[in-house]
Order: C-alpha cells, then structure tokens, then sequence
C-alpha cells in the first residue's frame, strides 16, 4: 500500500513542487514506488507514478508515469541510454526520446534523492535540456 511521505521535485523547468505522496519501498531496498497528486497548473489532480529501481545499483532507472483527465504521458530514464517517451494532453500526442546522461540514487536515513540529467530530444528540434532532482522521505 505504501506510507504517508512527501515529495520534493526541483527542476530547471518547473522550479520546486513539493506535495504529500504515498511511498512504497521495493523488495530488501530494490527500489521505490511514490505515488502523488500533480499540482502544477494545467496538470492540477493528475497521478504520477515513480517508479525507481535500483536492484543493480551501477545502473539504476526511473520510470514516470502519469494518469489524468487531461495528460497522460510514459518516461523512462536509464543511465547512458535513450530511451522512447510520450507525452498525450488533451488536443494532441507528442512523442520523443529521452536521453539520460546521469541518473544518481542516495539514501539518505529516511530520505531518497534522485539526480537527473537528461536531454528530451524532439524530431527537427534542438535538444531540450532536463536537469531535476527529486527527493521523498517519511512522515
């Protein structure tokens, strides 16, 4: 089911969310689940899904999830590897790569951080740098 926590997310796109989660630790420290509300504007009340594996600590991954009236999107981030995303809000669906140049886990107590570096890559377009760090932890 998961504990009452909360959420940290700072990124160069968006500046600093924070919101309560629902946190679930993975079998023996494998990984992580968090689950939120968004509350930017224009995603208010969507669900976002981490989802964090680190069962092989030398390339940990990231998937993002998220499930709402208006957006619905799938992005994973894999250390040294691109991978395939897609964006859907209401009017359009967007797909891309992601990029990841360096995803970083530290366990810190009660505390997770994860560092990201990526670069999303859209066809005809320059890269579009994602640098964020998100961080959970207990109540």
């Amino acid at each position: 089911m998961g504990e009452r926590g909360y959420i940290r997310i700072t990124s160069d796109a968006a500046g600093v969310t924070e919101c309560e989660a629902l946190i679930e630790e993975l079998d023996s420290h494998a990984g992580y689940r968090v689950t939120y509300k968004e509350m930017q504007e224009g995603m208010q009340g969507t669900t976002t899904t981490l989802l964090l594996d680190v069962s092989d600590q030398s390339i940990p991954t990231m998937r993002m999830s998220r499930h709402g009236d208006e957006v619905e999107s799938l992005q994973d981030f894999v250390e040294g590897k691109t991978t395939k995303a897609y964006y859907k809000v209401a009017s359009s669906d967007l797909t891309f790569a992601i990029e990841t140049h360096r995803l970083s886990v530290f366990v810190v107590g009660n505390r997770v951080e994860v560092d990201v570096e990526a670069a999303f890559l859209f066809s005809n377009e320059q890269p579009l740098p994602f640098i964020a760090r998100l961080e959970w932890g207990f109540l």
